[in-house]
């Protein structure tokens, strides 16, 4: 088997032609990776995506360069590529946000991982570049298909993060979740904001993770909180 075969086509990794491709391929499969993201609007996009995928590829030539001695390069070529699944962690961190008690941007995080490893997968040669595309199919179904059927089945939890204000400190937070236990409203986690002296006498904030019982609106959990006399504030995302 030609390891320079792609999709019955031969092509030499090593020319100009060659790299000019696998670029190009790296554009096109981490960019439709890249829509789907911006498409949903996650702070990683198309650009990102792009970028990350290019970087991965050109990265990988320049290590097969160094191994074969090309262009007067000499090195471990895999030691340059490996840095390239440890360095895009910290890419892969920047994507993660935590707001109070939920966690954003776990999948765009992922998303950036595996966009690495297509690019690296291009970059090794033409063989392993038909994997990167059938690896770009698979992630695009994960993106879309997996995700419409978690919203038809009704399978991923609809968690929300609530915070509170109330001017009761001591009494006030225990008022709060009574009030959800008794709408049937799940309580996954609680946390307490530590605020100044003066203002822990007066008010207490906290942090509540929820889930809505199924077929309970949200904007009946907002009338609900706004009806209770000792909560002061409250954000519901």
């Amino acid at each position: 088997m030609d390891p320079n075969q792609f999709f019955g086509h031969h092509l030499d990794p090593l020319s100009l032609v060659g790299k000019a491709i696998a670029l190009s391929l790296s554009v096109i499969l981490s960019g439709s990776v890249g829509f789907e993201r911006q498409c949903r609007g996650q702070p990683a996009g198309l650009r990102t995506h792009i970028l990350v995928g290019v970087g991965a590829t050109l990265i990988t030539l320049t290590s097969v360069e160094f191994g074969i001695g090309g262009a007067g390069a000499h090195g471990d070529g895999a030691r340059l590529a490996a840095q390239i699944v440890s360095g895009i962690g910290f890419l892969g961190a920047g994507a993660i946000i935590r707001d109070g008690l939920t966690v954003h941007g776990l999948t765009t995080a992922a998303s950036i991982w595996v966009v690495a490893a297509i690019g690296i997968a291009i970059g090794a040669g033409p063989r392993l570049g038909e994997v990167a595309v059938v690896a770009t199919l698979i992630v695009l179904a994960t993106l879309t298909i997996l995700t419409w059927l978690e919203d038809t089945l009704h399978l991923k939890q609809n968690l929300l993060s609530l915070r509170v204000v109330v001017r009761e400190p001591v009494a006030g937070p225990a008022r709060v979740l009574t009030l959800l236990a008794e709408n049937h409203i799940i309580v996954q986690a609680v946390e307490f904001e530590n605020g100044s002296a003066e203002t822990a006498a007066v008010l207490r904030t906290m942090l509540v993770r929820i889930k809505l019982p199924a077929g309970y609106a949200r904007s009946k959990c907002l009338l609900l909180l706004a009806n209770e006399a000792s909560i002061k504030s409250f954000d519901l995302t």
